[in-house]
């Protein structure tokens, strides 16, 4: 079963890449959300909270897929999505609680100058995109934290999976932010798209 899931999820990825190439915007939103789509699939059965709460996350990052498909749809699916860190989050905090401040620093530096980049080309979305940051942000410090201390619930190695994840993810929605209210950047969808499921993919390999 696992290996068909892969098979549909990498040709749904290659032919979506080809649409993008062609502009067949029937065949971009048919084959969009299938490589998450595959993703719940595969995580299934749940085995424990942390992974139900991975599968909640893809569930809100395919209604936000869903969503982004019309741009007049964007505000919902910024929700669906925020929902998605959200439950990602969740998941991180039931493995580890502390704090760790000390992760902190190098992800709100990334805040603050996507923040500020970001603040006078957003009108007004300003605030809705700034929480979206300040959230995505707590992602990644979250994920951080499953590699940086021994003696966790999960092994190591499915800690680093989750950062990368959480980091692939961070640079999708970066270069979708920075296209969308800055200034287009050439090919920038194809690079969006690809590390937002490469994001996905180490996220949910957090979970076995």
């Amino acid at each position: 079963m696992i290996y068909l899931l892969i098979s549909v999820g990498v040709l749904a990825v290659a032919g979506y890449l080809a649409a993008l190439r062609s502009g067949n915007s029937r065949a971009l939103a048919l084959l969009k959300p299938i490589p998450v789509l595959c993703m719940l699939v595969g995580l299934w059965p749940l085995p424990s909270n942390y992974a139900f709460l991975i599968g909640l996350g893809l569930v809100f990052s395919l209604i936000g897929d869903l969503l982004l498909i019309g741009s007049s749809w964007f505000t919902f699916g910024l929700i669906s999505f925020l929902i998605a860190h959200l439950a990602y989050i969740a998941a991180y905090l039931s493995v580890n609680a502390d704090l760790q401040i000390g992760l902190v620093l190098p992800v709100a530096l990334y805040g603050f100058v996507m923040g500020r980049r970001l603040w006078p080309n957003t009108g007004g979305m300003r605030w809705p995109v700034l929480l979206y940051i300040v959230v995505i942000c707590v992602m990644v410090w979250r994920a951080a934290t499953l590699v940086s201390v021994s003696g966790l619930k999960i092994e190591p190695s499915r800690g680093w999976w989750a950062l990368s994840g959480a980091i692939l993810f961070a640079l999708s929605d970066s270069l979708l932010a920075f296209d969308r209210f800055i200034r287009p950047i050439r090919y920038a969808r194809y690079v969006i798209m690809l590390s937002y499921w490469a994001g996905q993919l180490g996220i949910v390999l957090s979970v076995r």
